[in-house]
């Protein structure tokens, strides 16, 4: 308990990560026994968290320049995955128009499958770096 105490009421002033998980986490006694304690340190908790959601929306009030270029980047980047979304529905409905499924060439059976993985490998790697 003492640890817990010690890392979520002293500790948190030196840079914590993940604040408010660790305010839920270790702010509780395990040891109370009553109802009426437990409802101190509950109503204890959810004042500290409110207080700390209060100063956090606080520094974040934004401009309204600051909220419509967030907006419009927001705004932009969707349609780039809708973009991406419907290029490879029509690519991948081409490459089927195109496939021939009599053939027996193996390069012409594989291509559509090695389409798809490509796609599949490639697509998460550009969106995570957007």
């Amino acid at each position: 308990v003492a640890r817990s105490y010690r890392k979520c009421y002293i500790e948190t002033s030196g840079g914590i990560h993940n604040l408010y998980a660790t305010k839920i986490f270790c702010g509780w006694d395990y040891s109370i026994a009553s109802a009426k304690a437990a409802n101190r340190c509950h109503q204890s908790i959810y004042r500290e968290l409110k207080e700390l959601l209060a100063e956090t929306t606080e520094l974040e009030q934004s401009s309204i320049l600051k909220r419509l270029k967030r907006l419009s980047i927001q705004a932009f980047m969707m349609l780039v995955v809708l973009a991406a979304m419907v290029g490879t529905s029509c690519l991948l409905w081409h490459l089927l128009m195109a496939h021939k499924p009599y053939s027996t060439d193996s390069a012409s059976l594989l291509i559509v499958p090695f389409v798809v993985t490509a796609i599949m490998n490639v697509f998460p790697v550009i969106i995570s770096q957007l």
